[in-house]
């Protein structure tokens, strides 16, 4: 058990509730990230009171925290995003992971220094003149790690490395970190936050707010479904139903429905599932 004190400078820990014998001092300028720890191998107990876990990473260490109230956490979060002195923690109440990173706009931008924020599907970002941006993660068409080449201009950082690409409707981004591990870090991050959900408020989206599933699949029914009789009424065949279905949840963008293998029915069926 450690007690600790976080204040705009420095997070400290203790080895006593009266907070004289110091065990560790972070100096908040170290701090490169701060995010929620909600893994299952982070269960924790002590005492048979679950933990609700949390890290700060610096360019070289990573220190995980926890507490017995989630709600708490939630606190501790908070404070830590204001002395990290980041402005896009007045965006939100909440944030899943947040730190500072190089960016860059457009294969020819140049890098800059810029804080992100993820909260549940947005991603909150700062551009080089320190103007707050948000992507909704529903509307990103493509994140990956891309491998550099000799001809990359990269900034300076401790680690070399594979660097973070997020292709949304209207530009594409890249990020690098201080190491391979934060950018790692970043891009498992919005990964989880960009899956689909089950719902149709929680599928991928064009610019214009009207989810890809639904856009497809009416078009698709539209060409090749009119003339069927009771195109909505009738159920295809399920196999190929769940295979649609499952295919709009793990990418509705990169979905492609060959009228030779699914019919309309097959299509309206697994409309209506969402």
């Amino acid at each position: 058990i450690r007690w600790c004190f976080v204040r705009i400078d420095f997070f400290i820990c203790y080895l006593d509730a009266d907070l004289k014998n110091v065990e560790e001092c972070l100096s908040m300028e170290s701090v490169v990230s701060a995010q929620l720890l909600d893994d299952p191998k982070f269960d924790v107990k002590i005492d048979d009171a679950k933990l609700y876990c949390f890290e700060l990473r610096t360019a070289i260490d990573r220190y995980i925290f926890g507490t017995k109230d989630k709600n708490q956490r939630s606190v501790w979060m908070r404070k830590i995003g204001e002395s990290l002195n980041c402005k896009l923690i007045h965006e939100v109440a909440d944030y899943q992971r947040i730190g500072w990173l190089y960016a860059r706009e457009g294969i020819n931008g140049t890098w800059f220094g810029a804080w992100l924020l993820l909260s549940n599907r947005t991603l909150f970002y700062t551009t080089n003149n320190d103007v707050t941006h948000s992507i909704d993660l529903r509307k990103v068409r493509c994140i990956l790690l891309q491998e550099t080449t000799d001809t990359d201009c990269l900034p300076q950082v401790l680690e070399q490395g594979p660097y973070l690409v997020i292709d949304f409707q209207k530009g594409t981004f890249y990020y690098q970190s201080w190491n391979l591990a934060e950018t790692e870090c970043w891009y498992s991050s919005i990964r989880k936050a960009n899956r689909n959900g089950s719902r149709l408020e929680d599928q991928q989206l064009y610019n214009y707010d009207v989810p890809v599933i639904v856009e497809k699949c009416i078009n698709f029914i539209y060409l090749h479904g009119t003339l069927l009789a009771g195109i909505y009424r009738r159920a295809g065949q399920k196999t190929k139903c769940e295979q649609v279905a499952n295919h709009f949840r793990q990418d509705a963008w990169s979905t492609q429905l060959p009228p030779d293998i699914y019919s309309g029915y097959e299509v309206a069926t697994a409309f209506k599932i969402f």
